[in-house]
């Protein structure tokens, strides 16, 4: 498969990600996503080895549209995780929102 090919398969991903398509996490390495273009079927993505079922990914053996999705939903859960726990470790530093004398800092999420 082309650099081209990859980096559409890129793009397309991001697009579904951007529309909110629908992912469902079964596993922490098993998801499953509604095909586009043919509705009632389900395509399953298992991230750490890079594989999905659907036919361009079978027919190609490179990440697809749906493998690039679920990357871009694992990213997003990451960040908020990520956001969510800095603010609980700020929250218990300085539970009033004071750190130090006339230091005020407003704890908040990370954008």
């Amino acid at each position: 498969m082309s650099k081209q090919k990859l980096a559409s398969n890129f793009e397309r991903g991001k697009r579904m990600f951007e529309a909110d398509s629908t992912v469902e996490r079964i596993t922490d390495d098993l998801y499953e996503v509604p095909s586009e273009s043919r509705p009632g079927i389900i395509h399953q993505v298992i991230p750490s080895l890079k594989v999905c079922t659907c036919e361009n990914f079978q027919r190609y053996g490179e990440p697809c549209k749906h493998f690039y999705l679920v990357q871009f939903v694992r990213a997003a859960a990451i960040k908020t995780m990520l956001a969510e726990n800095q603010v609980k470790a700020l929250s218990k530093i300085a539970p009033d929102g004071i750190v130090g004398e006339n230091k005020k800092y407003k704890i908040g999420v990370i954008q």
